[in-house]
């Protein structure tokens, strides 16, 4: 009896191979020897590629909002997205690269109010470590260092060092102290809830911390011919403390930008030291009820519903930037 056949073995898809320009190829890491866990989201347990590229076919990586998915706009997406929420291990691979064709008809572009009005926003995942946490805190859950989380907190007597899901160190608290607590998570749930609603490709032309302790920052939209030109900026110290920044009504400060890319004054850099985080905002329309609210409420956080409720009938592309400073 002749032996059967060998089974055949799949073609290997590299970089460098030809690539029908209908076809594209997406893997969920870059590295074969990977192997990929799940993770919580929306407070349960899903694959990360799987769940943020349901998000992305539903519209949210739709940047230029033209009712298309561009190849280049969902790679982008997907690898920012399941990268950051899968501390960096988990990197998934779009083929063929960095082309603008298009590769899902997302429908006509849609005129109904976002980022949506009743957004979900999930518990933040904490990791303690030589201790407990305090009493009280929320909405936060804690969970072991083999899971996904958000911040880990790591106590030494009366000292707890926090860290973010990258490792980055961001501030030191008191160890027992629910109220020092408190802040530093809200902060996350803001720029994690921040991040699920909005155009996330506002980038910094340059971030830079020089001598003398000054941050020079400059910003400019994905593209100028969508006029996003009303400008927001705010930040969130290490500690979890907002203080608002732009436009400041007893600086006469421009609402709206007329050129790009836009110098910003120099910024020192001053205690509280550790991870600040800036939020940048260009929207179509002036968010007046938005710069009231932070105006208002500074130096605590507003609750996510309340920050985005002022933002449901505007378009905005939003950065959110990290600078850590010792």
């Amino acid at each position: 009896m002749d032996a059967p056949p060998p089974i055949p073995e799949l073609p290997k898809i590299t970089a460098e191979s030809k690539h029908h320009p209908h076809v594209t190829f997406i893997t969920a890491v870059d590295n074969d020897s990977l192997k990929v866990p799940e993770t919580i989201l929306g407070n349960q347990h899903h694959g990360a590629l799987s769940w943020f590229f349901a998000q992305a076919i539903s519209g949210k990586a739709d940047g230029n909002q033209n009712g298309r998915l561009e190849r280049d706009e969902l790679e982008s997406f997907l690898t920012q997205k399941v990268s950051n929420q899968m501390n960096f291990i988990q990197n998934p691979k779009l083929l063929p690269r960095a082309d603008n064709v298009s590769v899902f008809h997302l429908g006509p572009v849609s005129s109904k109010p976002t980022p949506a009005q009743q957004p979900l926003t999930a518990d933040i995942a904490i990791v303690v470590q030589n201790g407990t946490a305090p009493s009280g805190l929320k909405p936060a859950r804690v969970v072991n260092s083999s899971q996904t989380f958000d911040l880990r907190f790591q106590l030494t007597g009366r000292r707890a060092d926090v860290f973010n899901h990258t490792g980055d160190k961001i501030t030191t608290l008191p160890s027992g102290a629910a109220y020092r607590w408190q802040p530093v998570i809200d902060k996350t749930r803001l720029l994690k809830t921040l991040e699920t609603q909005f155009d996330m490709r506002l980038k910094p032309i340059q971030i830079t911390l020089r001598e003398g302790g000054f941050l020079h920052f400059s910003l400019s939209p994905g593209n100028q011919a969508e006029g996003l030109n009303a400008l927001t900026v705010l930040s969130l110290a290490p500690t979890g403390y907002l203080q608002f920044l732009y436009p400041l009504s007893d600086y006469n400060d421009p609402v709206v930008v007329r050129r790009f890319p836009l110098l910003l004054p120099p910024m020192e850099i001053s205690p509280p030291l550790g991870g600040e985080h800036f939020v940048v905002m260009l929207c179509r329309s002036v968010a007046t009820g938005l710069h009231e609210l932070l105006a208002r409420v500074q130096p605590q956080l507003p609750e996510p519903k309340q920050f985005l409720s002022h933002l449901h009938n505007n378009r905005c592309q939003v950065g959110q930037y990290g600078v850590f400073s010792e």
